[in-house]
């Protein structure tokens, strides 16, 4: 179906592809790196002030406000007792605020965890509870998947390398950014975001606490480190050496940063997994003699947990290749076209087998209702009618024409007609071929709807579209109108039947008239969790389509420079 995204998406989706050659096995490397990023984390530190003062700065971070850090007081409160009998665990899953989770750390109740260092498959959230890992101090981002937010107390180059991390944000001050022009340009060389935070007070950027009897001498390191900073700016100002307008930083303030994260995250997210695969190509390029393994860009994914044990080894092809980051922008726009690309559920089956109703439970509504399908006792829907999802963004539901319909019958032939095709010799088939008409534009994902029980018709459907890599759900429609006991009889004898022709579909028996009844619910549940799956597949249809016809339809497969 056209529209599927917006033109200027499609601009930004082709423009990296202008002019260039063929790629063999687009389709192939674009579905394992569409997997790759589906668990690649994006690791945020948090670092430049006291242990207090980068905690708050991490729950900003996540989006935690003062009301919500009094309400998670209050339940800490409430379960304190219950805490404080219960012994330490491998692993410590704490809900109340990050504060108490690194009090907890410092009197060394947190023991080292053997499960999986993140579970970022599972982001939390608000009912989950903020899993902390006690080497490093790490909280999973509550509202966006895949973000990892680390503090650290310095960037000391040695314990807390800035290569480890994707995105830093440093709590400082005016009279302090000048110290930080040194990593400033580091970052900016490896073209790595950072974002630089006002501190609310001085002393939050006392690496120390600042109790008993080293507090005054804190402060009078603190007010030298000052002094320092003003000698070196007089200096400069003397000299007319003054610091370089690209260094300096605009400082966001606590309250704002939130918002801004929250916004940028997922775009930075993006960006950094396109650099971590082209670092990785130019990597590779680099001949095995040369090349420490340990050391390797791979390796060090291995151990902060960026790519799972099995990655390297099943997509040793898409590290070994540049047809995706050649240049980067390749990858990159595929990954924003994902986000804004049109998902087409079409529902299809014979006239009369009550696909329109299907399509309004599915939405939610009643044949009645003002938006819903047209149903009628008739032959109702002539055309494919589009109906975007309510609750599921970028989702739409299609509500087919009926196959074998009577309007689509032409007028009797003539007897001399009747003759030929009589005397004409018909091959036996037991399963003719089955094609969509124009009336039925292509779907990513089908919905084949029978009545009452499996039907030809609906077996070939499904052959023919599973044969085009489209995803089917095989809904058996009317199950009202079975008896109790058969309705398990006509599901098992359904599946033995798909299971003899070598498809195996699980077949969801239901009632349009009563979406809370039978195998509905559970084929809406099964719709909604797989939504991201289906989503990647329809991406890698539609870019590879689209490139053959707009990019690489009349390019010949051979080189035309080459001499023949």
């Amino acid at each position: 179906m056209t529209g599927k995204l917006s033109e200027e998406m499609v601009e930004l989706l082709l423009a990296p592809w202008r002019s260039s050659p063929r790629a063999t096995g687009l389709e192939g490397k674009l579905v394992a790196a569409l997997e790759l990023y589906d668990h690649f984390p994006l690791d945020v530190a948090v670092t430049g002030g006291t242990q207090e003062a980068n905690t708050q700065l991490a729950r900003a971070l996540c989006g935690l406000g003062n009301e919500e850090e009094e309400e998670e007081e209050e339940e800490e409160e409430e379960e304190k007792s219950e805490d404080e009998e219960a012994s330490d665990d491998d692993e410590i899953e704490i809900s109340g605020t990050l504060t108490k989770v690194f009090e907890r750390e410092g009197k060394g109740q947190v023991k080292e965890s053997e499960q999986d260092d993140n579970k970022r498959d599972d982001p939390p959230t608000e009912n989950q509870p903020i899993v902390l890992h006690p080497k490093s101090p790490m909280v999973l981002h509550p509202k966006i998947p895949n973000i990892r937010i680390w503090t650290i107390p310095s960037l000391d180059g040695q314990n807390h390398p800035i290569e480890h991390f994707d995105v830093l944000v440093v709590l400082t001050s005016v009279q302090h950014q000048d110290n930080l022009s040194g990593p400033i340009m580091e970052l900016r060389d490896r073209d790595q975001p950072l974002f630089l935070v006002r501190a609310e007070q001085e002393w939050d950027l006392v690496q120390e606490k600042l109790t008993g009897p080293c507090k005054t001498c804190a402060w009078e390191r603190m007010r030298a480190r000052q002094m320092e900073i003003e000698r070196k700016r007089l200096a400069a100002t003397a000299g007319d050496a003054e610091v370089p307008e690209d260094v300096k930083q605009t400082l966001l303030e606590l309250r704002e940063i939130g918002a801004t994260m929250t916004t940028a995250l997922p775009e930075l997210r993006k960006k950094a997994f396109c650099q971590f695969m082209v670092d990785v190509f130019r990597e590779n390029r680099v001949p095995k003699l040369l090349r420490n393994d340990e050391q390797s860009l791979l390796s060090a994914g291995l151990r902060m947990d960026k790519l799972r044990p099995g990655d390297i080894d099943q997509n040793g092809h898409l590290f070994q290749s540049r047809d995706l980051t050649n240049p980067p922008s390749r990858l990159l726009s595929a990954l924003t076209a994902l986000e804004h690309l049109r998902l087409d559920l079409g529902v299809l089956g014979q006239t009369g087998c009550g696909s329109s109703s299907l399509v309004n439970s599915l939405l939610g509504l009643k044949n009645q209702d003002e938006r819903a399908s047209p149903t009628g006792v008739t032959e109702t829907t002539m055309e494919a009618l589009g109906f975007p999802h309510p609750e599921l963004p970028n989702v739409w539901l299609w509500d087919l024409p009926g196959m074998g319909r009577v309007g689509e019958l032409a007028p009797s032939s003539t007897k001399t007609d009747q003759k030929a095709l009589s005397s004409s010799p018909q091959p036996p088939s037991p399963f003719p071929p089955m094609s969509l008409t124009p009336l039925h534009p292509l779907c990513d994902v089908y919905i084949l709807v029978s009545p009452l029980r499996l039907s030809q018709v609906c077996v070939q459907l499904l052959q023919s579209l599973s044969a085009q890599g489209r995803m089917c759900y095989l809904v058996l429609s009317k199950a009202d109108l079975m008896g109790e006991g058969a309705v398990e009889e006509v599901r098992r004898w359904s599946e033995e039947a798909l299971g003899r022709l070598g498809l195996k579909h699980t077949t969801f028996l239901v009632s349009a008239l009563h979406p809370g009844e039978l195998d509905f619910p559970r084929l809406q549940e099964l719709l909604c969790s797989a939504l991201t799956s289906h989503r990647k597949a329809a991406l890698v249809h539609y870019v590879v389509e689209l490139l053959e016809s707009e990019v690489w339809g009349g390019k010949d497969q051979a080189d035309p420079c080459k001499l023949q």
